[in-house]
């Protein structure tokens, strides 16, 4: 018995030291017991049993006491330098944590940053890319108005007594052709522009300069753009530069929609745009090819397109998406159906009360024209 109690005593301090010490302790005195035992048992040598004769004497007692003392102070110690280590072991992976946080916090940063500015320039380069695309038919508007000019001028200084009412005429048509010429020329400037400018404008005008842009690529297409406005003259704050090129590219998608689409009738872009309480609405609906069912989801995301290569690279629907939805706290949705055309709806905050919005009812609408395109018009709706 006291054998295995000086045993107990020796693994306690062996687990005391560390794990493989106490394991290496358990093996040898186990080793020892059983050689002793076997000694023992086969009579090799007689144990001494003096002791079972004898009392526990007072001072075994007090050298029990003091042994178990002992290990009981070790392992208080060895407990709270334990609790200190994985206290500090803790306080130590937080830190850890908060530093990787902070440095995953600036590297997320730093890559928004790097991503917002890749994207900005992306639009840039997109965008010169679709002027630059569009710009022979731009040019070939432009002329259009001079020509007008010219010959209104022409026809003043060729009639000898011309009378006041033909002159007046000639004079009316060359001014109207060079606002019309002015209106170009601004329109050409915006999309050219990198200047930002966040300032409350009405939505109708961008449009309208969107359909006037893109008015030459619409003709060729074989394409009628027919703006419808309820909207009042509904106001919304952003950059101007930026909703126009959302618009054109929402138009300019709508218009390659009739590409391959064999039709003796001309294809039409209608853009709608209506109040919705605190939102302008605006929605472009054709009835083109339409878009693939397992295409709806992935529409928006960058570098995706359903085009043919050489017609697109995927940029304008999702820099619409993020226009929409970074620069005008906004959404846009599109419903589709494979061959049926395709409405991309686009909804913003109204940033003031429009002017001359009628308090209750529904607008009716009228149609005027606006320039000529595919041989019927691009048409304007406005409030009647």
């Amino acid at each position: 018995m006291s054998l295995l109690v000086y045993a107990v005593v020796i693994l306690m301090s062996g687990i005391l030291v560390n794990a493989r010490f106490a394991f290496f302790m358990t093996m040898l005195i186990t080793a020892v017991a059983a050689a002793i035992g076997y000694i023992q048992t086969n009579h090799i040598h007689a144990p001494d049993l003096y002791w079972k004769n004898e009392s526990t004497a007072v001072a075994d007692i007090a050298i029990f006491g003091f042994l178990f003392f002992v290990i009981n102070l070790f392992s208080w110690i060895s407990d709270r330098e334990v609790k200190r280590s994985i206290m500090r072991a803790r306080l130590s992976e937080r830190e850890l944590e908060s530093e990787r946080e902070k440095l995953e916090a600036s590297i997320e940063e730093r890559a928004r940053e790097l991503r917002d500015a890749q994207a900005e320039r992306i639009d840039q380069l997109y965008r010169f890319a679709e002027f630059g695309r569009i710009s022979s038919g731009l040019f070939h508007d432009l002329l259009n108005p001079l020509n007008a000019v010219a010959l209104s001028v022409e026809q003043m200084e060729g009639q000898e007594g011309l009378d006041a009412r033909c002159a007046g005429g000639s004079l009316s048509n060359a001014i109207k052709a060079s606002k019309r010429l002015q209106a170009m020329i601004a329109a050409v400037r915006k999309q050219l522009s990198r200047e930002m400018d966040r300032i409350s404008f009405a939505a109708i005008k961008e449009v309208r300069d969107a359909a006037e842009i893109l008015s030459f690529k619409a003709r060729s297409a074989n394409v009628e753009i027919r703006i419808l406005d309820s909207s009042g003259d509904c106001e919304i704050f952003g950059d101007p530069s930026k909703f126009n090129q959302a618009v054109i590219n929402l138009i300019a998608n709508s218009i390659d929609a009739y590409d391959g689409i064999a039709s003796e009738t001309c294809g039409a872009v209608s853009v709608f745009l209506t109040r919705d309480r605190d939102q302008l609405v605006l929605k472009v609906e054709d009835a083109g090819c339409g878009i693939r069912p397992d295409c709806i989801e992935k529409i928006f995301e960058p570098f995706f397109t359903t085009k043919p290569a050489g017609k697109g690279i995927g940029i304008g629907l999702s820099m619409v998406k993020r226009i929409v939805e970074t620069d005008f706290h906004g959404s846009v949705a599109v419903k589709s159906a494979e061959k049926l055309g395709a409405s991309f709806t686009v909804r913003v905050p109204a940033s003031a009360v429009p002017i001359g919005e009628a308090s209750t009812g529904a607008q009716a609408m009228t149609d005027m024209p606006v320039m000529s395109a595919c041989g019927a018009s691009i048409r304007s709706a406005a409030p009647r």
